[in-house]
């Protein structure tokens, strides 16, 4: 999986999480407990290289977000982008589609899950 799968898988799951409408069996729910967990070390570590690069090439706006500079944008996509498909070696548990039959998960959302659906 690379960093950006990561983090969209992650992120996905972290959505899922909190949406209380969405109701899976427990073995799907199970199997995205067991991802989410396994994931969270690797998505920290993304954040915290997201904050070095910002520091990097970025800086604070008024409001407290981070902004990067016109003249900085390019060098920042740049190493994030390569940064983002760097792979790793992860194994999780699959979930067959047919599992989530009965959710109504959006394109979005479900391009998220590619990685763990078969």
């Amino acid at each position: 999986m690379t960093n950006k799968e990561i983090f969209d898988l992650y992120e996905g799951l972290c959505e899922i999480g909190m949406d209380k409408d969405l109701k899976f069996e427990i073995r799907v729910s199970y199997i995205f407990a067991k991802a989410k967990h396994a994931l969270e070390p690797y998505y920290k570590a993304i954040l915290e290289i997201r904050t070095k690069l910002l520091n990097k090439y970025g800086k604070t706006a008024e409001n407290g977000d981070w902004i990067v500079p016109k003249e900085n944008v390019e060098d920042f996509t740049k190493e994030w982008n390569a940064f983002m498909g760097i792979e790793n070696v992860i194994v999780l548990e699959k979930i067959k589609i047919e599992d989530l039959k009965e959710e109504k998960l959006g394109i979005e959302l479900m391009e998220k899950f590619l990685p763990i659906i078969e």
